[in-house]
């Protein structure tokens, strides 16, 4: 038998800082539905003749897709993601339209399959459970690191929902952080020690990214639920939510400078994900990195950001505040893992990559220049979310810990 000569055809060509992702055939073939990623968490759905064309948007939602299935017929294809509206799964028409939720039982499907009769879909039911933990040491106490630290405790703030992102205030008497037990993702307040807690956004979320502002009075975050990313501000004691962007790009996961006169975030404005500042009351702009970045924090003396680049590469990154010279901290070549680590007086805390699985978290001196670890932790740290936060005298130290996560395999007859 002959080999039959094969040949490559480019399909799609994403714009710089973007991903095309898992690729579907139609039913009789002729199109090929995929993914486009605006961004860790922006995703939209794509239609691409099978022998070449034009692109087609099919949705417009900046949200996130876990897997699509095109119906038999092939008018529709049906996928499991997050919209505006929430988690689920949906269908929309291939011409293009509006998505309809599709009723399932289940909350957090991936992975749809449809029968080749049309009449079945599958899916998995992925489910998981996070918890912040305290661990409580005598603080810096003169000396260059917090700690020792003692044996951990869950917050009573806990569920069986995820709760992450925490934040101390500046005076490290009370704690921000996310949690999902209302079936959104949304904002909540409580005492230091995780008692007391309350509910700060009510909109059904999606926020994320929390940060306190240096006087206290006010808390940065990220949403979703205007399509893409945005920032926005609330009170630290609640009411309406203020948006400070208003871009048809993502502009996501903020910072407060020192003196609280400006805000950071991250941003694909310009065509790829970098570092800007804005005032913190809104207005234009600037950029400071050129080169990559993805979430920092600005140093004790408000003269240095120090951040990430990207969510899965390692590296803390040191750029002046005004912008300027990008630099590479050679120290900390190792740390950033994921969204694991922050900025205290003393020091940049973290955890390295070597650590994993068994994670110690560790803290950088910047009076010594040296790294020491600071304590051994027994869970799995969460990769999608920030996880740590050290109070500001470094007597607590908060850890986002993943409790379990399990997938099961769902079926629905009689699917139309």
């Amino acid at each position: 038998m002959g080999r039959r000569r094969r040949q490559r055809i480019r399909l799609t060509t994403p714009p710089p800082a973007t991903r095309d992702n898992f690729p579907c055939f139609s039913p009789d073939g002729k199109l090929i539905s995929f993914t486009r990623d605006f961004g860790p968490t922006e995703t939209d759905l794509f239609i691409v003749p099978a022998a070449g064309g034009a692109t087609k948007q099919i949705t417009f939602d900046k949200g996130r897709v876990f897997g699509t299935a095109w119906t038999s017929d092939g008018r529709e294809i049906v996928y499991a993601g997050v919209r505006r509206q929430g988690r689920g799964m949906w269908r929309v028409a291939a011409a293009g339209g509006a998505p309809e939720r599709v009723p399932i039982n289940g909350q957090n499907p991936v992975s749809p399959s449809i029968s080749r009769q049309g009449n079945k879909l599958v899916w998995t039911e992925f489910s998981s459970d996070s918890d912040i933990w305290l661990y409580q040491g005598p603080g810096f106490a003169g000396r260059a690191k917090p700690g020792p630290f003692g044996a951990p405790v869950k917050l009573p703030s806990s569920s069986i929902h995820e709760e992450h992102s925490p934040d101390f205030s500046p005076d490290g008497q009370k704690l921000v952080f996310v949690s999902g037990r209302t079936g959104g993702q949304e904002l909540w307040v409580s005492d230091a020690g995780g008692n007391n807690a309350a509910r700060l956004t009510t909109q059904g979320g999606p926020a994320g990214s929390p940060r306190w502002s240096p006087d206290g009075k006010w808390i940065a975050f990220d949403s979703h639920i205007g399509g893409d990313g945005d920032i926005y501000v609330i009170s630290s004691t609640g009411g309406p939510w203020r948006r400070l962007t208003y871009e048809k790009t993502a502009e996501t996961q903020p910072a407060w400078s020192r003196d609280g006169q400006w805000i950071y975030f991250k941003s694909n404005r310009t065509g790829s994900y970098q570092i800007h500042k804005m005032p913190a009351a809104g207005g234009p702009a600037k950029q400071i990195t050129f080169h990559g970045g993805f979430e920092g924090f600005e140093s004790p003396d408000g003269s240095i950001f120090y951040y990430t680049k990207a969510r899965g590469e390692y590296g803390i990154y040191a750029v002046p505040a005004e912008g300027g010279e990008e630099k590479l901290v050679p120290e900390l070549s190792r740390a950033g893992y994921w969204r694991s680590w922050g900025v205290v007086k003393g020091g940049i805390y973290f955890i390295a990559k070597e650590s994993a699985p068994r994670q110690t978290i560790r803290f950088f001196s910047f009076a010594t220049r040296r790294i020491t670890p600071l304590v051994e932790v027994a869970g799995e740290a969460l990769w999608w979310q920030p996880g740590l936060a050290l109070s500001p005298d470094g007597r607590r130290l908060l850890f986002a810990q993943l409790e379990h996560a399990k997938d099961e395999i769902m079926l629905m007859e009689d699917f139309r």
